[in-house]
């Protein structure tokens, strides 16, 4: 269901058990509406997934429907809040607990908010076993962010993410550092997708792409859990890409690795060989 604003969503959650889904994009509320959606949230026992994006939501509002609704409905597990930009400190913390100890809610999307929302997102994670997929693409989040998932993640053997996607952020050699590592350590090899997409410029430092494409193959090699990189707009060169080649054909279980808008040739494309590898 697309509702026209967060009052006609409220009713289509408390109409009852025909409403599975309910999309609200691009939308000022009014905070009458929003206690009312989170009102009918509360009792709702059907609706699984839930989009409140480019809402304009604000810190209030935004706390108000994660503390009544969330914390309370024992049915919706994938949220998208994305583009909401104004959610600030109280909303972040009410984020930060709801991936801690939230009742059921399974993929959260928080893409295009702010560093705030994505690194109390994160940092989260070394509590929560329930969340399945985390989405701080465009958070405006940097290498500490990247650090701090590897760490929480490992620090977590109850951790149930198996999806993360930091694309369109800013990383540098410090914060890819860390993604060998977060592929090579337990618990967080569950991980069975990882976007980097547009994170850096290795075209500007081609050492920087040489060491990290060489370690990543490293661990491409060992890993038996990833079923999806993606590495697409990073200005990786051939050169270096030469290096992670054979370690991905060696890899018995990546099946997209998206190396797309980068400066690669035919040629080293070509040498991508696995059987079940898709490139993109």
């Amino acid at each position: 269901a697309i509702a026209a604003d967060a009052s006609s969503a409220a009713s289509a959650a408390a109409a009852g058990p025909s409403v599975a889904s309910a999309a609200i994009a691009e939308r000022y509320h009014r905070m009458e509406g929003l206690a009312q959606l989170a009102e009918a949230l509360q009792t709702n026992t059907t609706l699984t997934e839930l989009g409140l994006e480019e809402c304009a939501l604000d810190d209030q509002c935004g706390k108000l429907f994660l503390d009544t609704a969330v914390e309370a409905n024992r049915t919706l597990e994938v949220l998208s809040l994305q583009g909401n930009y104004c959610l600030e400190d109280t909303a972040s913390m009410a984020i930060k607990d709801l991936v801690m100890g939230g009742l059921c809610v399974r993929e959260l999307n928080v893409a295009k908010t702010n560093a705030m929302i994505g690194e109390r997102a994160i940092l989260a994670l070394q509590q929560g076993t329930r969340l399945e997929s985390l989405d701080v693409s465009g958070c405006g989040l940097g290498d500490e962010a990247l650090r701090d998932a590897r760490g929480c993640l490992a620090a977590n053997p109850r951790s149930a993410l198996r999806h993360l996607c930091f694309a369109d952020n800013t990383v540098g050699r410090f914060g890819l550092e860390a993604v060998p590592q977060l592929l090579r350590e337990a618990p967080s090899r569950r991980l069975a997708s990882l976007d980097l997409s547009r994170v850096t410029c290795f075209a500007e430092w081609p050492d920087t792409g040489a060491e990290f494409l060489a370690s990543l193959g490293t661990a491409l090699r060992a890993d038996t859990v990833l079923e999806v990189l993606r590495l697409a707009g990073n200005g990786l060169l051939d050169g270096p890409t030469r290096q992670l080649v054979k370690h991905v054909n060696h890899n018995q279980t990546l099946l997209v690795l998206d190396l797309r808008h980068n400066h690669l040739t035919v040629e080293v494309l070509r040498m991508f060989r696995g059987e079940r590898l898709r490139l993109e």
